[in-house]
C-alpha cells in the first residue's frame, strides 16, 4: 500500500496526498510518506513561486534535490542547489541547468 500511496503523492496536492497518507496503517511506513509528501509539495512551491532555499537545503533527501534540478527553471532555485546541494552530482547538474545544458539524469 505504501508504494500505491507514494506513487500517488506525485499527482496529487498537498491536502489530497495528506488523505492518502492517512490511509497507510504502520506509523512506520507513514512516516517516509509523510517525508515525501512534504518534498513534493516544496517542489512545486518552489516551481510556482521561486524563493531561496539555501537554508533547507541539507534537510532535504538526495532523492528531493534531483526531483528540484528536474522541475525548477527559476535561476535563483536552481543557484542555491548549485552552491548548496547536498552531493557533487546534484549540484553540477543544477549548474548544467543554469546555463542550459543540462541533459537529464545519466
Amino acid at each position: 500500500m505504501r508504494q500505491v500511496v507514494i506513487e500517488t503523492l506525485k499527482y496529487v496536492d498537498e491536502a489530497e496526498g495528506r488523505t492518502w497518507v492517512d490511509l497507510i496503517p504502520s506509523d512506520h511506513d507513514r512516516t517516509f510518506a509523510e517525508q515525501r509528501l512534504r518534498e513534493w509539495a516544496l517542489i512545486r512551491e518552489v516551481t510556482d513561486q521561486p524563493r531561496s532555499i539555501a537554508e533547507e537545503l541539507l534537510q532535504l533527501t538526495l532523492w528531493c534535490q534531483r526531483r528540484i534540478v528536474e522541475h525548477a527553471t527559476s535561476s535563483l532555485v536552481l543557484s542555491d542547489v548549485a552552491a548548496n546541494g547536498s552531493s557533487k552530482r546534484v549540484r553540477h547538474a543544477a549548474r548544467e541547468k543554469l546555463f542550459g545544458r543540462w541533459k537529464g539524469w545519466a
